[in-house]
């Protein structure tokens, strides 16, 4: 559905390409690694019970909303060390519109699956920000050499490993033969095509994204206030200070039981299977769903749980 093979800058849709949907799997492979046991101790874990702590992830679905305030109902189980939630708005994950020209979407260099916030990332991190799809695609031959383009139509870089960057022209740039004046001179900034690529790929870090849609939040278990109301901030900023070892993107939400929930030895925990109604209140920002804006609450849930084998095959 999202696979084309030309994006327009004119009012035209964007034509599909239709050989990648008429593709079908020639071959797969799979990799197992396994651990042999010789005979005693396959013996011993044949013939005697044991258990093992292990570490789950509850995901229950999606949850559409369209107000301000929301009140999502928690459906877990089993003893729960930590609470994740993001609320990401459908507009920044539109893929039909960042397909149009004219779009948001569009000029953002298209959908963002990993933005959590309430905005548009105003930095999009994608090679073609360098310059408009025309420039991606190599012109006219100039003495056999493809001017004002970085790809060819195979899709290789034309000059991969040649200084393939214009001449930049600098206003009064510094002459070393004369300090005391500049001058006006073209400059050849000495990126190769490739390495232009490359720049542009390692800086993914870099965003210029929203605030967190979440307000305030406040959770309740069998009707009791776990703690009072609290913003956003405490849980993308406080929480994860607090519990973790790094704090994650703006828009990603915690809620942790444990002191350290990024080991695997319990530090603290709060039985789901316990209890009967466990509830999330939201208030979300303007911007996430003002007019018919809409949005996904997607709430998980790390748990402990210890399964028991009593034996395997036969003694």
């Amino acid at each position: 559905m999202w696979a084309v093979t030309t994006l327009n800058t004119n009012d035209a849709a964007p034509q599909p390409a239709t050989i990648a949907y008429n593709q079908s799997l020639v071959a797969a492979s799979l990799y197992v690694d396994y651990v042999f046991l010789d005979t005693d101790e396959r013996r011993r874990m044949a013939q005697n019970p044991h258990e093992y702590l292990i570490t789950q992830l509850q995901f229950t679905g999606d949850e559409s909303v369209g107000s301000s305030s929301n009140k999502i109902k928690l459906n877990f189980n089993h003893p729960v060390k930590e609470l994740i939630w993001v609320v990401q708005p459908d507009q920044n994950v539109d893929y039909c519109s960042s397909l149009n020209s004219g779009s948001i979407l569009y000029s953002a260099l298209g959908a963002q699956p990993f933005n959590y916030t309430d905005s548009i990332d105003a930095l999009p991190n994608a090679y073609h920000a360098f310059g408009s799809p025309q420039d991606l695609v190599s012109g006219a031959l100039n003495n056999g050499v493809s001017e004002n383009g970085f790809i060819d139509a195979n899709g290789l870089f034309v000059n991969a490993g040649s200084m393939g960057g214009s001449n930049s022209t600098w206003d009064k740039k510094w002459d070393y033969s004369n300090p005391h004046m500049g001058n006006d001179e073209a400059y050849n900034s000495g990126v190769s095509d490739a390495g232009t690529f490359v720049l542009a790929e390692t800086s993914l870090e870099l965003h210029c994204w929203g605030q967190n849609p979440v307000v305030t939040a406040k959770l309740q278990l069998n009707g009791q206030d776990r703690f009072s109301e609290r913003e956003g901030t405490y849980f993308s900023w406080v929480q994860p200070y607090q519990s973790h070892t790094r704090t994650p993107d703006e828009g990603i939400n915690v809620y942790s039981f444990a002191l350290r929930p990024e080991e695997h030895q319990p530090s603290g925990t709060c039985n789901f299977s316990r209890i009967d109604n466990a509830t999330l209140q939201l208030v979300l920002s303007n911007a996430t769903v003002q007019g018919t804006n809409t949005a996904k609450v997607r709430v998980y849930a790390t748990n402990y749980n210890v399964p028991h084998h009593e034996r395997y095959g036969r003694t």
